[in-house]
């Protein structure tokens, strides 16, 4: 009598066990932890805008013009800017988008394409301009390939 409750209840664990892991594997769904997971132009959209961006330095073709800058800092969000200090090559407000899919590269309302490369830290923005704006005594812009790194 003895050997067949231990046979039973060797059966009994058995079957249990079977139907524990049958079970198991039957409502097992696929996790997916990110169903919506960040494009590259989210989080360069969310770098844009983590704060105020302070220049620390620019070159035009090359050439050290910082201090034609001095001062200048620009401010996003996600679809606009303001900027104190960087007319005319940046003027005090405007909109910005993306091109295309890209998220190195944005386009302002005025046209002018920006190519960019950002850290939490650092901001580089590199653009083309093609205009001399002379004032009185004072070179206002130079054309050139214009490279803006800012920092926060």
């Amino acid at each position: 009598m003895q050997k067949k409750i231990v046979y039973y209840g060797f059966f009994t664990v058995v079957v249990l066990v079977l139907l524990a892991l049958t079970f198991n594997l039957t409502s097992c769904k696929k996790h997916n932890p990110d169903p919506d997971p960040v494009t590259d132009q989210d989080k360069v959209r969310a770098l844009l805008v983590s704060g105020t961006w302070k220049l620390q330095s620019t070159t035009v073709d090359g050439v050290d013009q910082s201090g034609k800058f001095s001062g200048f800092t620009l401010k996003f969000t996600a679809t606009s800017f303001t900027s104190t200090n960087g007319n005319p090559v940046w003027p005090s407000s405007g909109t910005w988008a993306f091109q295309g899919s890209s998220a190195t590269t944005i386009v302002r309302n005025d046209g002018t394409v920006v190519q960019l490369q950002a850290t939490a830290t650092t901001l580089i923005l590199t653009l083309n301009w093609a205009t001399t704006t002379l004032g009185p005594g004072r070179i206002g812009s130079i054309k050139g390939k214009y490279v803006f790194t800012m920092t926060q």
